[in-house]
């Protein structure tokens, strides 16, 4: 079978069990009530095989297993509610069903996240603060299926039929609905990425985004290898070094700042070629006011030699020497 035929039928299997998850309990309520125990046997199995196959068609041989346990579960419920006649045992596979969810989310705890593959879909590169935003998501709809499983499981035994009907065709489905919103604004609001969606733009009015990162900083009023700068509180290469204590890595120091210096002083430099007794005595942080020095060593040992110092206030931060190809 080839890869579009197999898509194809995933994906007809796939709308055929949403509709048939979202009326099964509706089915099962007047099948039991009017005693068609067999009837809302033959409806739970056709669910489970249409939810499995399109697992078994793109699943591995040792992912089998763990493909067909739904519709294990549907085929051993099944046969004791028609031997027994005991409906209730058609009333476990909506809740076995959230509880093979729960198992997904909770287990790809020990290695990435499920939602955090989600995620990458979208942005492959994840910062350390997404990456703890999908792990704590990942554990909390693992645990809210789990816990909506527990409950039906629980009114399948003890409520009226009615009651283990309307949680299961749409308390269940509320509480997601409940859930995923929630999520969805608690996210907005942390992480200030909006969308086109009409909730987006009103949040985007009471949590506004970040203003865009700055990509330069301004050296054009540099003299004589003295200048002052204002470090942008938005300097884009404070994203992510680190989240929660943003300070510029000493490597951004060098490349924007000192090296630029060295080439407004002397144009025709050749290339870096190493730093000498470079000492980095404290963090530069967003919204300081950098004051900067560079100068030609008058006595270098090799190459072209520059003495380098930062300044915050009267509080150096870095001092050291750049060695340059004559």
């Amino acid at each position: 079978m080839n890869e579009s035929t197999r898509a194809r039928i995933s994906s007809i299997c796939g709308v055929l069990a949403t509709v048939l998850a979202l009326g099964s309990p509706f089915v099962l309520y007047f099948a039991i009530r009017a005693g068609k125990i067999e009837q809302g046997a033959l409806v739970l199995l056709g669910y489970a095989i249409l939810r499995a196959l399109p697992v078994v068609l793109g699943s591995r041989r040792e992912h089998l297993l763990a493909a067909l346990r739904l519709p294990l579960v549907a085929i051993v419920g099944c046969t004791v509610a028609v031997v027994t006649k005991d409906a209730r045992a058609l009333m476990i596979l909506p809740q076995a069903s959230q509880i093979a969810f729960a198992a997904v989310f909770l287990s790809s705890l020990r290695g990435t996240p499920l939602v955090e593959h989600f995620a990458r879909m979208k942005v492959p590169s994840l910062t350390l603060r997404h990456i703890r935003y999908c792990r704590a998501v990942t554990l909390i709809w693992g645990l809210i299926l789990a816990t909506a499983a527990a409950v039906g499981l629980l009114l399948a035994l003890l409520a009226p039929l009615a009651v283990w009907a309307a949680f299961s065709a749409v308390g269940s489905y509320v509480i997601v609905g409940i859930v995923f919103s929630i999520e969805y604004v608690v996210r907005k609001i942390l992480f200030r990425e909006y969308g086109a969606m009409p909730v987006d733009r009103l949040l985007r009015v009471f949590f506004p985004p970040p203003p865009e990162p700055v990509r330069t900083l301004d050296l054009s009023h540099a003299k004589d290898g003295h200048v002052e700068l204002a470090i942008p509180e938005a300097y884009l290469y404070f994203r992510g070094h680190f989240d929660g204590a943003p300070m510029l890595p000493g490597v951004v120091q060098l490349t924007e700042i000192l090296i630029p210096l060295v080439k407004q002083l002397t144009p025709d430099v050749g290339p870096i070629r190493g730093l000498r007794r470079v000492r980095f005595r404290r963090p530069v942080l967003p919204g300081d006011t950098l004051t900067v020095d560079v100068r030609p060593d008058p006595s270098p040992r090799e190459g072209a030699t520059y003495l380098f110092e930062l300044r915050v206030g009267t509080a150096t931060v870095a001092s050291g020497a750049m060695v340059f190809d004559a």
